[in-house]
């Protein structure tokens, strides 16, 4: 397994990953999963297939190998950042897990700020 994803992976074990991924959470990603989360971010859904002809557009020094995307890409669905389904033709599609921004807590209860006398 590719070294940068397997710190990763063990970096992260103990965090909750049902919710998906947060902006903050993709600065802490290393190198090769933040160039597949930055070309996932621009699609909507996309293959595997599509996704590495994606990455083959990136410059020399940046792109990844067939088996080190698969590996990233394993790594991101099994930390829910990427769900994995399928296309009507029965190809596996991915796309970014994104998680809903928590609503700002408040202390005074909705019913309260309305003024229903008036």
């Amino acid at each position: 397994m590719n070294a940068e994803i397997a710190a990763w992976l063990k970096q992260t074990e103990d965090q909750n990953h049902s919710g998906g991924v947060t902006a903050i959470d993709l600065l802490a990603l290393p190198g090769v999963l933040n160039r597949v989360m930055h070309i996932m971010l621009t699609k909507i859904t996309i293959s595997e297939a599509a996704l590495f002809a994606e990455v083959q557009k990136l410059p020399a020094n940046a792109r990844l190998s067939q088996p080190d995307l698969h590996q990233a890409l394993a790594a991101l669905c099994e930390r829910c950042w990427l769900v994995l389904s399928q296309s009507d033709t029965g190809e596996p599609i991915y796309r970014v897990n994104l998680r809903n921004r928590s609503a700002p807590r408040s202390t005074t209860h909705v019913w309260d700020v309305l003024d229903f006398d008036s």
